[in-house]
C-alpha cells in the first residue's frame, strides 16, 4: 500500500494541485496562529516554518515549566506534543502544535491559549 502511494503522490495528475491547496492551509493557519498569540503574548517565541506543518513554541516567558501539562491539558482542553518529550527537561516550557488541520481549530486551540494564560 505505501508503494501505490508514494507512486500516486509524485505520479496522479491531481497531486500537485492538493499539496499545493495543504501548504496554502498550512500556512494561513501558521500566519493565523502567530498573528493572534503574538499580538497578546508579545513575548512568545515561536520557531519559524521550515518545511513542517509543526508549531513550535515556547511559552517560558509566561508559563513555569511544571504548570505546562495543567494548563493545555486541563485549562485548554488541547492535546500538544510537550516539549521535554523531544529534548528533555531544557525543553519544558515548549509545545508543538500541528497545524494540518481547519482554520477553525486553530481559532479554537489558540482562543483557549489566550484565555487561560
Amino acid at each position: 500500500i505505501a508503494e501505490a502511494a508514494i507512486t500516486a503522490a509524485y505520479t496522479h495528475p491531481e497531486a500537485e494541485t492538493w499539496l499545493n491547496a495543504a501548504l496554502t492551509v498550512i500556512r494561513e493557519n501558521y500566519e493565523y496562529l502567530c498573528r493572534e498569540l503574538l499580538s497578546a503574548l508579545p513575548k512568545l517565541r515561536i520557531s519559524p516554518m521550515d518545511g513542517t506543518y509543526l508549531a513550535w513554541i515556547d511559552f517560558s516567558a509566561y508559563v513555569k515549566p511544571e504548570d505546562m501539562h495543567d494548563l493545555f491539558e486541563n485549562k485548554c482542553r488541547l492535546a500538544p506534543s510537550f516539549g521535554e518529550w523531544f529534548g528533555g527537561e531544557s525543553y519544558a516550557t515548549f509545545v508543538r502544535l500541528n497545524l494540518a488541520t481547519s482554520l477553525e481549530n486553530i481559532k479554537i486551540a489558540t482562543d483557549a491559549i489566550l484565555q487561560n494564560i
